[in-house]
């Protein structure tokens, strides 16, 4: 039985499925499997992509075309009874939509021409009468392709745009979410014999102080993300921020040591503080209507519950690393830090103490 639908909308799967490995084939994309352990840390030989560290963006693409034929084929074509949907799960998580059921995992499709990705009639619906055929399934995905620019070099900016049209509160996480992880790449690129000059690090830290601040207050006002998961995400983003101020005062090049502390950094998120922060996205944003919603909200519990001390130990380690590398800023490296502005108002302030 399968875990995330009943047995009865296998044959729509299927279709779908069929559809799908057939619009790749036809576009001539081929597709690789899952970047994440059991556990949700990103895998040590993972790739690192053109916009993420670790991230397999085949995974990421497939889950936005197999969501939008869910909520988009009745617009190609109609749907027998009043549902616009087709009747299949979703969710939000670490990408936005995305759907939980492993048959539509890039390492389980096989693009090849449609009669060979289907066992039946291309031209049938192997669910209900009505319903699209494999063959109607492959044109839209065609079309999806296209119009989304699937597989292109640009994901950032299309979860960019995707995000805007994220669920409530959540949306504001999600795009600050998105800028971190865009300025984490970044770091991730300084490999060994990166020179740390002042207008790379000023950059950098201009970049990131507005998303990380952005991420900490908008996770704290959606409800239903609990305390460990903020104050992990608050540990991580303060460590986060002691790395940017031991970068400007670290006037040397990127050694061995330092170049896997980044890494370090850019892999504990995405693995371990977002993964976390998604998992409570999931489980608040799938439709109660859909089937089987509710095996969803037990594994999304069941896999935060496994994993959130393991989670918690890592951004804990982050600290310790900073040392070792040394790239832990001091006090006075703090104080140096303050704004300019707020520096101008102090200054009148001391003179009128001191006179």
């Amino acid at each position: 039985m399968a875990r995330y639908y009943p047995d009865e909308y296998e044959p729509l799967i299927s279709d779908l499925k069929a559809g799908l490995e057939a619009a790749l084939y036809e576009v001539g994309e081929e597709v690789s499997g899952p970047d994440m352990t059991p556990s949700g840390e990103i895998k040590r030989n993972s790739v690192s992509t053109k916009n993420f560290v670790g991230v397999n963006e085949d995974l990421v693409w497939i889950d936005k075309l197999a969501v939008a034929a869910i909520r988009e084929i009745d617009d190609f074509t109609s749907l027998p009874g009043p549902s616009d949907e087709l009747p299949i799960m979703y969710s939000w998580y670490r990408y936005g939509r995305a759907t939980p059921i492993g048959r539509i995992r890039p390492d389980n499709l096989n693009p090849g021409r449609l009669d060979r990705c289907i066992d039946g009639s291309p031209y049938e619906s192997s669910y209900r009468r009505d319903f699209p055929t494999a063959e109607e399934f492959c044109m839209f995905f065609e079309e999806q392709i296209n119009k989304m620019d699937a597989f292109g070099p640009d994901l950032y900016g299309f979860l960019e745009d995707d995000y805007q049209n994220g669920p409530g509160a959540w949306q504001k996480v999600y795009l600050s979410n998105l800028k971190i992880q865009k300025e984490l790449f970044d770091i991730y690129q300084m490999a060994p014999g990166t020179i740390l000059d002042e207008e790379t690090i000023t950059k950098l830290i201009d970049a990131c102080h507005g998303p990380i601040s952005d991420l900490e207050l908008s996770a704290r006002r959606v409800e239903g993300i609990n305390e460990d998961a903020t104050r992990n995400m608050s540990q991580y983003l303060n460590t986060f921020r002691d790395l940017l101020i031991g970068m400007r005062t670290y006037d040397d090049i990127v050694r061995y040591s330092q170049s896997q502390l980044f890494e370090e950094i850019v892999k504990t998120y995405h693995g371990c503080v977002w993964t976390w922060v998604s998992s409570i996205a999931s489980t608040q944003t799938v439709d109660e209507d859909k089937e089987r919603a509710d095996s969803l909200k037990e594994d999304n519990a069941q896999f935060v519950q496994e994993n959130k001390s393991y989670w918690t130990g890592r951004v804990e380690d982050l600290q310790g690393s900073l040392e070792d590398t040394g790239l832990k800023p001091s006090n006075s490296d703090y104080q140096n830090e303050l704004d300019p502005k707020t520096k101008q108002l102090m200054e009148p302030i001391e003179s009128t103490f001191l006179s």
